[in-house]
C-alpha cells in the first residue's frame, strides 16, 4: 500500500473532507449549501428514510441532500479519478473524463447520453473535448435546474442539456444515441439487468456505451465478517445505495442485455496516488484535520451548533452525519482493497 497521507496540491490534502467539515473551516458562515432538503424529521433518521424507500426514491433523496455539499466540497464532477503526483486533483478528474470520451470514440455531431449526470460537470468537460451533443439524465429535479444553468453559463446550450428521469425507465425513444456513458452513477441501481436493457434499447445499433462501476472484491464478505458488515452498512446509508455488486454481477447484467463487453479494466492502482487519498486524514492541513477522529467530532459539533443558531440551513447536521458514513466506508474499503469506484468497461450494441 502506498503512503498517500502526505500528498498535497494547491487545493489541499483530503479535499473531500470539506464535504464533511465545511462549517468547521468557517466557510459555512459566508456560504452554506442552500438545498439541504428537510426530508428527515426528529422522528425519522436518515437511515430509516433510506432503508424504507425504494431505490429510486433513495437516490433522489440522497442527492437532494448531498448535491450542494458535493459541489462545494469536492467538485462539480461527482466522481473519483486515478491521479498522478504530477497533477492536481481537478486535473485528474478532467483527464479521467477525457479518457472515457476517447474510449467511446466520441466525435463532433454524435448524439450521446450521460446517465446520472449530476450537475453536468463531466458533461460540460466532455462536450468541450468532443463537440458531441450530450443529453444528461438525472433523477433529481434540483440537479436539472443547476445543470442547465451551468450549461448556459458555459455557452454550451447548443450542444448540451439536462433532463429529468429515471435511468431504469429512460425517457428516450429506441435507437436514439450513438454513444452513452455514466460516471459512477450506476452504483445506485437496484436492478442492473434493467439498467443495461435500457442502455441497449436507447443505443443505436453499432453504438457504444462506457462507464465506471463500483465493484466490490470477491473477498468482501459482510455476512461473516463484522468489519465488512460495518463498511457495508455505512456505504449503503452514506451513499444512498440499496445494493452492492461484485464484478461477476456487473458482467452478467451487461451481456444478458444483449450488449457486447468489448473491454474492461480496474483503474485503481494504475497511478502513484491511491484513489482514496482524498478521503484520508492528515494533520498537515485544515481539511485533512477534519478527517481525523478528533476533527470529525469537532465538525459534528460545529454543524449542529450552526444549524441551531440559524447560521446554516435546517438539515445541515444530519447531512454531515450521513456523508461522514459514506466517506468512511469508501476510505476504509479502499484501504483494505475491498472496493474500487473505477472499474472501466466499454460496451457495444451489435449491428442489426
Amino acid at each position: 500500500m502506498k503512503d498517500t497521507t502526505k500528498q498535497k496540491d494547491e487545493v489541499g490534502v483530503s479535499r473531500w473532507m470539506y464535504v464533511l467539515g465545511a462549517a468547521a473551516v468557517g466557510g459555512a458562515v459566508l456560504y452554506a449549501p442552500t438545498n439541504i432538503t428537510n426530508v428527515v424529521t426528529l422522528d425519522e433518521s436518515f437511515e430509516d428514510t433510506l432503508e424504507t424507500r425504494q431505490q429510486t426514491k433513495m437516490a433522489e433523496t440522497f442527492y437532494n441532500i448531498a448535491t450542494d455539499f458535493y459541489e462545494w466540497g469536492w467538485s462539480q464532477s461527482f466522481h473519483f479519478a486515478p491521479r498522478w503526483s504530477s497533477e492536481t486533483f481537478e486535473q485528474s478528474l478532467v483527464r479521467h473524463e477525457h479518457g472515457l470520451a476517447q474510449h467511446l470514440d466520441l466525435r463532433a455531431g454524435m448524439e450521446c447520453m450521460d446517465l446520472g449526470c449530476g450537475v453536468a460537470g463531466p458533461l460540460r468537460n466532455i462536450v468541450r473535448f468532443s463537440r458531441a451533443h450530450v443529453t444528461g439524465l438525472t433523477i433529481t429535479n434540483y440537479q436539472v435546474g443547476v445543470g442547465n444553468r451551468k450549461i448556459r453559463e458555459a455557452g454550451l446550450s447548443h450542444l448540451a442539456k439536462v433532463v429529468h428521469g429515471n435511468y431504469h425507465e429512460q425517457p428516450f425513444e429506441n435507437n436514439t444515441f450513438d454513444r452513452g456513458y455514466d460516471f459512477e452513477a450506476s452504483l445506485h441501481s437496484d436492478n442492473l439487468p434493467l439498467y443495461y436493457r435500457e442502455v441497449f434499447r436507447t443505443l443505436k445499433p453499432g453504438g457504444r456505451f462506457a462507464g465506471f462501476a463500483y465493484v466490490w472484491s470477491d473477498d468482501f464478505n459482510p455476512e461473516n465478517n463484522t468489519a465488512h458488515a460495518e463498511i457495508r452498512d455505512d456505504y449503503r446509508i452514506g451513499n444512498g445505495c440499496a445494493h452492492l455488486y461484485k464484478w461477476a454481477e456487473w458482467e452478467q447484467a451487461m451481456v444478458d442485455s444483449g450488449l457486447k463487453l468489448e473491454y474492461h479494466m480496474d483503474l485503481a492502482g494504475t497511478t502513484d496516488i491511491d484513489w482514496f487519498a482524498q478521503l484520508q486524514p492528515s494533520y498537515d492541513t485544515l481539511s485533512g484535520f477534519a478527517a481525523t477522529p478528533f476533527g470529525m467530532r469537532v465538525t459534528s459539533y460545529v454543524t449542529w451548533t450552526m444549524e441551531t443558531l440559524g447560521l446554516a440551513p435546517e438539515g445541515t447536521y444530519n447531512a454531515h452525519e450521513l456523508l461522514v458514513r459514506g466517506g468512511r466506508s469508501l476510505k476504509v474499503g479502499g484501504e483494505l482493497g475491498l472496493i474500487t469506484p473505477m472499474h472501466l468497461y466499454v460496451l457495444s450494441k451489435p449491428l442489426e
